[in-house]
């Protein structure tokens, strides 16, 4: 059984989720959601990865500013 659901996340950051890629990024600017959208789509496609039976190391990461 197929299961859809819908993900909403800020307009500039769809984009950046679309297609296959080995290493996704994003920056600039505060407050445009870059972290949480980056943080649900990890678990969106270690969820999806799960299912398809593909094994291996996802890495969410952020640079820490202390400014």
């Amino acid at each position: 059984m197929t299961q859809v659901v819908q993900i909403a996340l800020p307009p500039k950051l769809k984009s950046v989720f679309i297609g296959p890629a080995d290493v996704r990024g994003a920056h600039g600017g505060r407050g445009s959601g870059k972290t949480r959208s980056f943080a649900k789509m990890t678990a969106v496609r270690g969820y999806m990865f799960g299912q398809q039976g593909i094994s291996g190391t996802i890495l969410c990461a952020r640079q820490d500013m202390n400014s």
